[in-house]
């Protein structure tokens, strides 16, 4: 008996004819997405001209991005379980903060957040497609702001409100798009870290001829612009990162600094409680970041009562001792905590070990780690 062939369904947001005759692979359907349900039509057509073998694996899907509406009614009609997601969609230069976030950013967590709540075909992957000048916008910001976008504590919830306060802003510098990219970019870790059953990251397709770039001096075709979205497509998933961005050559780049295509992929620091990036006693750094972090996760009854120890105290508790530290200044135990924090790394030390001493620094009873939590509460002070 022949065997039969299970299609792997996949979603492009933002479909045209490059990308969806790149992803004409006999084992996928492709919906491709388009806000103009004429041009979707007319890419599918296109495609169809070339490939007529593809009648039974392509579709268009009315669907524009930036409102909840036609996102919801997209996903109602799309009764296949998905295989990945490729959220393409987006507007370019010359646009409102306002205009080109909702598309560009907002637009991928509609999609993202809609779709993945329906049967999805496990293990599930999604491509956000990003852009160089992402790199380049967060390397232009000063370091406290430059933290937000590569710091692996920022939640999506985190860049809504940085985006919530500015999005009425004048673009004088014409940095909207880049700034829609970089939050895309660092939505995607996060995203990630949220979703660890789902693989997903964001790649940059270069400077590819569509009519965004149209008069820009790019020349590259789509169908360039689709190879680093298929290797993340179809790669095994052993070989892939989880919420990294990759260039258009398919390999890692850093978030905050542009990588020539071709040249060594990105590697990023060492990290470990020691080292300089954590600044402790900072208000920017990862220690502040993840105290914050502890911090709101058991600042209310209800919060501490709710939350699962996901088995990770050893963070947890040296968090704590710096936000204790910060509650307690300056009739506490002043610097001493700090000093044990900096003084070693202590991801291979034995958790129960660092409360202990944990707990003779600050001269206080026997107490669990939730029991910990439940005396000082998390109020006041700061890192």
């Amino acid at each position: 008996m022949p065997k039969v062939l299970t299609l792997r369904h996949i979603l492009v947001t933002g479909g045209n004819k490059g990308i969806g005759l790149a992803l004409q692979q006999n084992d996928t359907f492709v919906h491709l997405g388009s806000r103009d349900q004429s041009r979707g039509d007319c890419a599918v057509a296109s495609i169809l001209a070339e490939v007529p073998g593809a009648a039974n694996r392509l579709s268009s899907i009315n669907i524009d991005v930036s409102s909840d509406d036609s996102v919801n009614a997209a996903a109602a009609g799309l009764e296949e379980p998905l295989y990945a997601i490729v959220n393409n969609a987006g507007i370019g230069f010359g646009r409102t903060i306002k205009e080109t976030t909702n598309t560009n950013f907002l637009g991928a967590v509609r999609v993202n957040k809609v779709f993945t709540s329906k049967p999805k075909k496990p293990p599930m992957r999604i491509v956000n497609v990003a852009s160089g000048s992402a790199s380049n916008f967060v390397a232009s910001l000063q370091p406290q702001s430059r933290h937000l976008f590569t710091s692996r504590f920022t939640t999506t919830a985190d860049l809504t409100k940085h985006l919530n306060k500015i999005v009425n802003q004048q673009d004088y510098d014409n940095t909207a798009y880049g700034f829609s990219k970089a939050l895309l970019n660092t939505y995607t870790a996060a995203h990630q870290r949220a979703c660890p059953d789902i693989l997903i990251n964001s790649v940059s397709p270069g400077w590819i001829l569509t009519d965004m770039t149209t008069g820009m001096g790019a020349s590259n075709p789509p169908e360039v612009g689709a190879r680093p979205i298929l290797k993340l497509l179809f790669e095994d998933a052993e070989k892939l990162g989880r919420g990294w961005y990759f260039g258009s050559d398919g390999e890692r780049s850093p978030l905050d600094e542009y990588r020539e295509p071709n040249s060594p992929p990105y590697t990023p620091p060492e990290v470990g409680w020691g080292l300089p990036g954590w600044n402790w006693g900072s208000p920017v750094g990862d220690a502040h970041d993840l105290a914050m972090e502890v911090r709101n996760m058991f600042s209310t009854e209800e919060k501490r009562n709710a939350y699962e120890f996901d088995g990770d105290i050893l963070k947890y508790t040296l968090a704590l001792g710096l936000t204790i530290q910060a509650i307690r200044r300056p009739s506490g135990p002043g610097d001493e905590i700090t000093k044990m924090l900096v003084a070693g790394d202590f991801s291979n030390s034995d958790a129960d070990g660092l409360l202990l001493q944990l707990r003779n620094i600050l001269k206080q009873p026997s107490l669990s780690l939730e029991g910990v939590l439940d005396e000082f509460n998390f109020v006041g002070g700061g890192c």
